[in-house]
Formats: C-alpha cells, sequence, structure tokens
C-alpha cells in the first residue's frame, strides 16, 4: 500500500514537470510570450530540466530552448555562455541518446548559429560540425534532415566555416543522402550542399567532386517541386564560379531538362531555373551557343513573357550575356523576339534594378552592327530606353546603363525614322549622336533624304536649340549641305515669318 501511494506521488511529479516543460515550449513557438518567459525565469528552469530524470522533459526543454533561442540573439548568446549548448552536442554522441534527444539537439544548435558568423563558430567549437556530421549516418531519416539543416545553417555564413563542415567530413554523407527515397532529407541536403558551393571556386569544386552534378542532373525531373526548386539554386551555385563549373554541369547533361523547368509549375522553380540559365551562358561564347541550340532563346522569352516583377531579372541577364559575346548570337535573340520581351520588363516593372537589367540588355543587343540596331529600334526599344534616361526617378546606375545602351546603338542605327523621334528633350550627348547618323547616313541616301524632308524630319533638326554646342552646328552644316539652299530655307523655323515678309511687303510700302 505505502510503495503504491509513493509510487502515484512520484508518477504525478513525473507528470508535472512534463506538462510543465511542454507548455513553456508551446508558448515558446510563439514570439509574444518570449518577453513574459524570460521574465518568469523560463530560461533557469529549463536548464534544470535539461538533466531531469526522464528523456522525454530532457528533449522537450531542449526543444524549448532551442524555440527560445531562435528569437533571441541574447538568449542564443546565453546558451553558448553557459555550456548549455556544449553539454548539448555532447550529449548527442552519447551511447543511447535517442533520436528525439537528437533532434531537439541539432535544432538548438542550428538555433543557436543562425543569428551571427560569431555565434555559428561557437557552435563549431562546441563540436556540433563532428557531431552533426555523424547523425548524417544515423538510421532515423529525421535525424539525417535535422543535422543536413543545422549543418547548412552553419556553412551558410562565411567560406571558413563552410569549410569547418567540409572538413567534419559532411560532403560525401550530404550527397549520398539525395539517393534517400525522402523528398524532404534530398531538399534539405542539396540545400546545404549549396550553401557550402555558393561561397569560393574552391568549395564549389569539393561539392562537385562528391559527383553532385550527376545526380543533380537526374533530380530535375523528381515529382516534388520543392526538390527541384532547390536543384536548380544548387546548380546556380555552382555554375556561378568559372567556366570550369559551367562545363562540368553541361558534361553532367543538365540540358536541355534545365530549360524546361522555366515552366514549370512552381514558380520558385522557374525563377531558380532562370538564374542556373543565367550563371552557365555569362561565362563564355561556347556555353551561350549551346543554350540558344537547346532552344533557350525561346524558352527565356517565354518565361520573361509569363513572370512578373524582380523573377524577370534573371532571364532578362540571360538573354543579356548571351547577345554580348557575337553578332551572331545577339542575332538569335533579335530573332527570337528577345528586344520586345526585354523592353516589356524595362516598361512594366517599376524596381528600378529590373530596368537597369533590361536597358543593359537591349544595349547588348544593339550595339553589334547596323541590323542589329534597326531591329532594336524597329522593335521601339530605343524610346523606352531613353525614357528610362530621362525618368526624374531614375537612380544613377540606370541612367548610365541607359547612356551607355543608347550610345553603343546609334551610331550603328541608319533607320532615321525611328532616330528622329529622340530628338526632342534628349540630352545633348544622346543628340549628337543622333545627328552624326543623320549627317552621315543621307548624303548616301537619297530615299531616306527624301523622306527626312517629306515626314518633318528635316523641319524638326534645324528647330532644335544646340546652345551653340560647335559640334551639334558642325552637323547640322552638313545635313544642310545635303539639300538645295531653298530647301533648307523652306524647312526652317522662320521660313513662314520671312515668306509672309516678303509676300505682304508691297501692301506695307502702300500703306
Amino acid at each position: 500500500m505505502a510503495h503504491r501511494v509513493a509510487h502515484a506521488c512520484f508518477e504525478r511529479y513525473h507528470r508535472s514537470r512534463l506538462e510543465f516543460v511542454t507548455e513553456v515550449a508551446d508558448m515558446a513557438s510563439k514570439p509574444h510570450y518570449l518577453e513574459s518567459l524570460l521574465d518568469e525565469g523560463a530560461v533557469i528552469q529549463l536548464k534544470r530540466l535539461l538533466h531531469d530524470k526522464l528523456p522525454s522533459v530532457q528533449q522537450t526543454s531542449a526543444l524549448a530552448l532551442g524555440r527560445l533561442a531562435h528569437y533571441s540573439t541574447e538568449l542564443a548568446t546565453e546558451l553558448v555562455t553557459t555550456r548549455v549548448l556544449q553539454e548539448l552536442v555532447h550529449s548527442m554522441e552519447a551511447e543511447g541518446a535517442s533520436v528525439y534527444h537528437k533532434r531537439a539537439g541539432a535544432y538548438v544548435a542550428r538555433a543557436v548559429a543562425r543569428h551571427t558568423a560569431e555565434l555559428a563558430q561557437c557552435c563549431v567549437d562546441a563540436g556540433a560540425a563532428a557531431v552533426l556530421t555523424a547523425c548524417l549516418s544515423d538510421q532515423d531519416a529525421g535525424v539525417r534532415e535535422a543535422a543536413a539543416r543545422s549543418l547548412g545553417v552553419i556553412a551558410g555564413h562565411s567560406p571558413d566555416l563552410a569549410s569547418a563542415v567540409v572538413e567534419a567530413g559532411a560532403l560525401p554523407l550530404l550527397a549520398a543522402s539525395l539517393r534517400e527515397p525522402e523528398p524532404a532529407l534530398k531538399r534539405i541536403c542539396i540545400s546545404t550542399l549549396g550553401e557550402i558551393a555558393r561561397h569560393t571556386p574552391e568549395l564549389a569544386d569539393a561539392v562537385a567532386d562528391t559527383g553532385l552534378p550527376v545526380l543533380l542532373s537526374a533530380l530535375l525531373a523528381h515529382d516534388d517541386a520543392s526538390v527541384r526548386r532547390q536543384v536548380c539554386a544548387c546548380l546556380a551555385q555552382l555554375a556561378k564560379h568559372n567556366v570550369d563549373m559551367a562545363e562540368l554541369l553541361v558534361e553532367a547533361a543538365v540540358f536541355p531538362a534545365l530549360l524546361g523547368l522555366l515552366h514549370d509549375s512552381d514558380p520558385a522553380t522557374q525563377r531558380n531555373a532562370a538564374v542556373a540559365v543565367r550563371e552557365v551562358v555569362k561565362h563564355a561564347e561556347t556555353l551561350a551557343e549551346l543554350v540558344v541550340k537547346a532552344q533557350g532563346v525561346g524558352h527565356l522569352v517565354d518565361y520573361l513573357h509569363s513572370s512578373h516583377g524582380a523573377a524577370r531579372l534573371p532571364a532578362v541577364m540571360a538573354l543579356g550575356f548571351i547577345a554580348a559575346f557575337s553578332e551572331s548570337l545577339a542575332m538569335e535573340v533579335l530573332a527570337g523576339a528577345g528586344a520586345s520581351a526585354v523592353c516589356d520588363a524595362l516598361v512594366a516593372e517599376p524596381e528600378d534594378h529590373v530596368k537597369a537589367a533590361a536597358v543593359w540588355a537591349l544595349g547588348q543587343l544593339g550595339r553589334h552592327g547596323s541590323e542589329h540596331a534597326r531591329l532594336l529600334a524597329e522593335a521601339d526599344c530605343l524610346r523606352h530606353v531613353l525614357g528610362a534616361l530621362l525618368h526624374e526617378e531614375a537612380s544613377a546606375d540606370l541612367r548610365d546603363k541607359a547612356r551607355k545602351a543608347l550610345l553603343g546603338t546609334l551610331p550603328h542605327c541608319a533607320h532615321l525614322p525611328a532616330l528622329l523621334p529622340l530628338l526632342p528633350g534628349a540630352p545633348l550627348q544622346v543628340q549628337r549622336a543622333i545627328l552624326a547618323q543623320v549627317a552621315r547616313v543621307i548624303p548616301a541616301d537619297a530615299a531616306q533624304r527624301r523622306h527626312l524632308v517629306s515626314g518633318g524630319g528635316l523641319k524638326a533638326i534645324l528647330a532644335l536649340d544646340v546652345g551653340g554646342d560647335p559640334t551639334v552646328e558642325e552637323l547640322l552644316d552638313v545635313i544642310c549641305d545635303a539639300y538645295p539652299p531653298e530647301v533648307v530655307e523652306f524647312c526652317s523655323p522662320d521660313y513662314a515669318k520671312t515668306l509672309a515678309r516678303a509676300t505682304f511687303a508691297g501692301d506695307a510700302v502702300q500703306a
């Protein structure tokens, strides 16, 4: 009887502790409880309960501390200075540690490391990188997921911390996890590998040496959208560093599947695929040609028409990089309606950086030759580039790129009907470039010389307020010399007054 009463008393005590720590853990997941929990001394109580007799109380205490540390840098720092983090890390590698304890410990390490590189380094100093790497071999998929996620948070801060994760031996285990059936584990491991690879070419090489490019190529067709999304993001992190890495991805046969993901049902996957394409084509003409041969221009243009906002940026830049390499590649982009798609991004998107990328890409399209400039002008792109240059809210970067795009294209454009509407209100530097083209074209082109008069172009040119600029005045003299004096007089701004004076001069004398 006495034993039963005593046992029941302790059962109630155990139950109360578990109820208490469970309720605190639940409140710790809600930010508006944070200040109250700290005022009530929750941290002190939870630290004591980390050494409780019941494993469930230990694990829930660790979970609650992790949730509190997630929202507070100060508390995360306290977990380090009071050696709570070190104790949790060491307990994770203890013999007999349960999967729940390992998950909770990995969560606390992640909650501490997320705030700053210094706290992430404290996690490494506490041995977290090695312990979490060992957890990647655990039989429980949840433990492997938690460990991979925490390693990704640590590695994401800096090259040194990413190197610490590599030195702990995590790369082969992370890559091997991509062969596991669980989509969540694949996604988290791919994300972590991308966090490591993004820092330096050397780290990207180390990641690629695990055979990752081939594994990622196979996963481009995975059923889970979150996996495809992370695959594309990781490919971009690998490809961005140098041409050798981009070529390695091409050898792994990521094309044309990567281009197909520009039309994926998941918008984030589409954008990540566009970023990956951009990071490949920017390195070399041969890579740009490969993408063009795989119908890449059409895929990018279609993506631009179906996307909106900042998501358009990578595709705009990809088309610009392709066009920059050669006349033939620029013509492929123009023939694929790339100019109008990029121009639509310039006009429709309010973000300054998207506009800046668009005017840069249009400049790459038009700078190669007369045919390129003509097609750009006929698509009415130059007017919109000039509008970006003149917009009162445009940033200095946007104006600089717009000016360079115009001055790079105008000297090649012999299509005067597209140039003349740009003259009124254009900056003097742009006016000079337009007038230089008019002066170069009309002496040898009778049709355009005639159209300049009949269309009112010559009249508009002669009406310009040049402000006494000698270069512009010299260009005007060249243009006027291409016409008989009476034609120039007819198109001059004062012709009506001169004609009126000559016509009614006799009437004035008789009066």
